[in-house]
């Protein structure tokens, strides 16, 4: 069973993210799918597929009841692999 999170992207964020080539709507669509995350302090990182099967890399901020979607952009060879291996 998925766990269900709720994810804040602001105006901030969606402008951010589009200098990655990222939409707000494929980054909305990861969660449809199984993903990975990490820990890094306070900032978790995402890896997971879109919709459309593009890998993408998420980093947010855990907020009270919300993350905080920080950045978004496609994921590396490495984040690929990491995918691969943990999720299946």
């Amino acid at each position: 069973m998925k766990r269900r999170i709720r994810i804040e992207i602001t105006e901030g964020a969606k402008k951010h993210i589009a200098s990655h080539n990222v939409r707000a709507e494929e980054v909305i669509t990861i969660f449809e799918r199984n993903y990975f995350v990490k820990r890094e302090g306070k900032r978790y990182e995402l890896i997971g597929r879109t919709r459309d099967g593009r890998f993408l890399a998420l980093f947010m901020e855990k907020g009270k009841d919300k993350f905080k979607l920080v950045t978004a952009r496609d994921a590396t060879k490495t984040e690929k692999e990491l995918y691969k291996k943990k999720v299946k």
